[in-house]
């Protein structure tokens, strides 16, 4: 219908300038060339799409969605693909890692897609995703298998932030990641939620490959008091921020013993057995003098009133001493 118009064709065309651009690939516009071009002009960076298991735009269902976003050529601008939550599966993954418009991404988010080991395997296998730095496959039924296949990808060796939280990975898979260089280039890694504890957990804190992390998350991992001592013992001197919540933790004096974690401004040690007795030594440490932020909520902690004192002499230390018992509602901070 369009073809014969010319004044007003033109107007259509600035017109389509402006719509957003979720909105041109959710209802699947079908464009002339000159409409791409004009869409390729724009720089849309970031693309969230927030789909339903049901059907969409005139019957419209998952893998049709997928299909007409792999195949449009506005993919290409988009450096940031946000696809969460959105129950894909392997084969609508699959028509992602095959699309040429991909090669752009710098950041893809497939959180919670039910995605398998064999979804792991095409974003291993294709070169389209070569420009990755940030992959985040949180929630999802992933193993160790899966893992090993990120490790061994030369096509992942750009990936800066990794995260793996609440899969199936287990001391292998961690294994596999620390020992392979295509991951040297990791500074934030996420795998709470796994069973990772001992020899993963040794194998991470020992890596040479991963000595550049500057975020570590081991939330929910099972680890005890041992797991700790790897981690204040290991090559990890970049580390700014720790994750070790809801573990099986009582003696953190390793940490506050060793120089090698110096540069630590966050940790987060909620949810573990720690008494006021440690919580004391890691105040007192030298070598976690950079410290800003210490969670010890969810411990046990009775008596606080060394923490308070010792808070109140370091401002620029928040503490947070929420639930412990018999002590709830404690935030200790600069407002104080």
């Amino acid at each position: 219908m369009l073809l014969g118009l010319t004044e007003d064709y033109s107007i259509l065309l600035r017109v389509f300038g402006f719509l957003p651009f979720q909105h041109v690939v959710r209802v699947y516009s079908v464009v002339c060339k000159q409409w791409h071009c004009i869409s390729l002009m724009q720089s849309h960076s970031t693309l969230t799409l927030n789909w339903t298991r049901d059907t969409g735009p005139h019957g419209t269902d998952m893998h049709e969605r997928m299909q007409a976003l792999s195949n449009t050529p506005m993919l290409a601008c988009v450096s940031s693909l946000d696809l969460s939550n959105n129950l894909l599966g392997d084969a609508c993954i699959y028509m992602l890692c095959e699309s040429p418009f991909a090669c752009n991404l710098t950041k893809l988010n497939l959180s919670r897609n039910e995605l398998s080991n064999n979804g792991v395997s095409y974003l291993t296998s294709t070169p389209f995703l070569a420009n990755l730095q940030e992959l985040n496959l949180e929630g999802n039924r992933i193993s160790s298998e899966g893992l090993q296949s990120i490790s061994e990808c030369s096509f992942m060796s750009g990936l800066k932030t990794l995260n793996l939280n609440q899969n199936l990975i287990d001391e292998s898979g961690v294994i596999a990641l620390s020992h392979s260089p295509y991951m040297s280039c990791l500074t934030n890694l996420s795998l709470n939620v796994n069973n990772i504890r001992n020899l993963g957990v040794k194998s991470i804190s020992s890596s040479i490959f991963l000595a550049d992390l500057q975020i570590l998350s081991l939330s929910g991992c099972g680890l005890d008091n041992e797991d700790v001592k790897w981690i204040a013992n290991g090559m990890m001197t970049n580390l700014v921020d720790l994750d070790l919540s809801d573990n099986l933790i009582s003696d953190v004096s390793s940490l506050a013993s060793y120089s090698k974690l110096m540069r630590l401004s966050k940790l987060n040690l909620k949810g573990n057995y720690i008494i006021e007795k440690d919580a004391l030594v890691i105040l007192t440490s030298n070598s976690l003098s950079n410290l800003t932020q210490l969670n010890l909520s969810c411990n046990c902690i009775a008596n606080i009133e060394e923490i308070r004192n010792i808070s109140n002499s370091n401002k620029k230390l928040q503490i947070d001493l929420q639930d412990n018992d018999p002590v709830r509602s404690l935030l200790l901070g600069d407002n104080l």
